[in-house]
């Protein structure tokens, strides 16, 4: 192994977003980026974003177990990174919660599952960010699906 340059920019701490996603790599990197910007339509678009992973995602969230590596890194982001927007994530095929074969291969279950445990997360993160005086910052819940990346309302 060597050493290799590498060409980051150290400057701004600061960042308006973090996206909390699965640790799969199916969806991880720019892609995910250019996604949910495409999805954020007329919203504001990701700039900077702190990533924050855990496996299941809202699993991570819910889990107790799990829960304190989440809850310390979403702390992390908005007290030292002044994060105002949070983008939950979940996916189609999350091996965290059985993979599409806990489904049976319906699709819309899956979907519809993924989406109450995303609601239930989100209100777990809107009680935490109240707890840290931060009722400003908002969670917004998005599905990465088998064909497309949907925002969850």
């Amino acid at each position: 192994m060597k050493a290799v340059p590498i060409h980051t920019n150290w400057g701004e701490h600061k960042c308006f977003d973090a996206i909390i996603r699965c640790i799969d790599h199916r969806i991880s990197g720019e892609e995910v980026a250019e996604a949910l910007n495409e999805a954020l339509d007329d919203q504001r678009k990701i700039v900077r974003a702190d990533d924050i992973t855990g496996a299941g995602v809202s699993l991570a969230v819910l889990k107790d177990e799990y829960w304190p590596l989440i809850r310390d890194e979403v702390r992390v982001a908005v007290e030292k990174h002044g994060v105002k927007r949070f983008l939950l994530l979940d996916h189609h095929d999350c091996g965290a919660y059985g993979g599409v074969d806990k489904f049976a291969g319906d699709l819309v279950a899956e979907r519809e599952f993924h989406i109450a445990e995303m609601h239930k997360a989100k209100d777990k993160l809107l009680a935490f960010l109240m707890e840290l005086d931060a009722s400003d910052v908002e969670v917004l819940l998005f599905y990465w699906g088998e064909h497309q990346l949907e925002p969850v309302e």
